[in-house]
């Protein structure tokens, strides 16, 4: 995979939960028809974006959203990414105006 931007991360990140919240793909669907199945490390491009920038171990300590919220978690029960894609691209959202607001800050 092709070393990922931090900017790139969260566009594809969130183009790809926009495309499943509206038109009812599922992850794995998605993933094969946007050219992108095996090739992200947990099928993610936030624990893609960490594997290629913080190295090995636990990635999720690395995750790019954690940068923002400490306590983001993707399987997090209030918008768990598997029962609540809505909810979880709605956290998405969120954090990325925020790191976007502080971007231009």
């Amino acid at each position: 995979m092709k070393k990922l931007t931090l900017d790139k991360t969260w566009y594809e990140c969130l183009r790809m939960w926009r495309d499943i919240v509206h038109s009812g793909y599922f992850k794995e669907e998605w993933l094969e028809k946007s050219g992108y199945e095996d090739e992200l490390y947990n099928n993610c491009f936030f624990c893609e974006w960490a594997k290629q920038h913080r190295g090995g171990g636990l990635t999720c300590d690395a995750c790019p959203a954690k940068e923002i919220d400490a306590e983001f978690e993707c399987g997090k029960e209030e918008y768990d990414y598997l029962f609540h894609p809505d909810l979880f691209l709605a956290k998405l959202e969120e954090l990325n105006k925020i790191r976007l607001s502080k971007k231009c800050a």
